[in-house]
């Protein structure tokens, strides 16, 4: 009896005797759809991917895996334009997360947040390090009081600050 998580579709043009080809759509049992180049059997190059939980992908691929630039559209509605490396978020990019209506701006390592900006929808902006893509130490902007301060965040203590609160403006996280 054949499996039905096995079951697969493919339309387009494919050379089975090399493994290089265009397909132009490739489906899986469980929802998920592939539009775009291949190479050596692999998602390669340029391509469109709809995951099974509807979350959206597209831009470049390299060995089967999100590589290079490009957008990720996820389930919730959050979304990542920027920077993959062997499938993770990877160098520069930009998260928005729709359900708080703030973003990420900066740099990703190994899919974490590691430095950059966190802006949230009032304008606050915490610019600098952290660790699991979770404030560490930098420079806080808050848009409403027009206040800065410098500080440091563990998950002990919470946000320490290094200096007093001093009147500033958003150039002060730039």
């Amino acid at each position: 009896m054949r499996k039905k998580s096995q079951e697969t579709a493919m339309l387009g043009t494919w050379s089975t005797a090399s493994g290089k080809g265009m397909a132009s759509k490739y489906t899986w049992s469980n929802g998920a759809v592939y539009e775009g180049e291949y190479a050596d059997n692999m998602k390669q190059g340029q391509g469109f991917m709809t995951f099974p939980d509807k979350s959206k992908y597209e831009g470049s691929w390299a060995e089967d895996r999100m590589d290079g630039q490009g957008t990720y559209h996820y389930s919730s509605g959050d979304i990542y334009t920027g920077s993959f490396r062997q499938g993770r978020k990877h160098d520069s990019g930009m998260y928005n997360f729709k359900a708080h209506a703030c973003q990420f701006l900066g740099i990703w390592s190994d899919g974490e947040f590691v430095e950059g900006k966190w802006v949230q929808r009032d304008g606050t902006t915490f610019k600098g390090s952290f660790e699991a893509s979770i404030p560490s130490e930098g420079t806080f902007f808050f848009s409403g009081s027009g206040l800065v301060q410098q500080g440091q965040y563990t998950q002990s203590t919470g946000w320490q600050s290094t200096d007093a609160l001093r009147v500033g403006t958003a150039a002060a996280v730039q």
